[in-house]
């Protein structure tokens, strides 16, 4: 019998090969829950909330926002402010910046992800991204 820590969410067993595409602490918890483990980087991007997709980890708001308009391309942006992110084995909710493009019709569009400011929200991204489309168009 195979343990639960070596399982894959579509119940194969996991080998090292297959683990090594996941971060530590994730292959761990691939079965469990539905909800993201609290990350350990201090500006995360998580594309969906879910155990499988894994989330995209930078050292600074710069760069976290530099991949946002790399991945937006000419799109418009639309940050909604989201105060009720949950991560596993951490009781409360957590505050960060759904980020989606819009289309011609100013409707949303693409969902580019969560990102998870350490705390912060819009407020903390906006001027980010507003630096990030500066040094693109230079």
């Amino acid at each position: 019998m195979t343990p639960a820590a070596l399982q894959t969410p579509f119940g194969r067993t996991a080998t090292p090969l297959r683990l090594q595409r996941y971060a530590p602490h994730l292959a761990a918890t691939l079965t469990h829950g539905r909800r993201p483990p609290l990350p350990s980087a201090r500006y995360v991007l998580l594309p969906k909330l879910d155990n499988v997709t894994k989330p995209k980890a930078f050292p600074t708001l710069a760069a976290l926002a530099a991949c946002i308009e790399r991945e937006r391309g000419a799109q418009a942006l639309h940050l909604v402010e989201v105060e009720d992110l949950e991560f596993r084995d951490v009781s409360g909710l957590h505050r960060g910046v759904q980020v989606w493009t819009l289309d011609l019709a100013n409707e949303k569009d693409r969902l580019i992800g969560y990102a998870w400011l350490n705390g912060r929200g819009r407020e903390a991204l906006e001027p980010a991204l507003r630096q990030a489309c500066i040094q693109a168009a230079a």
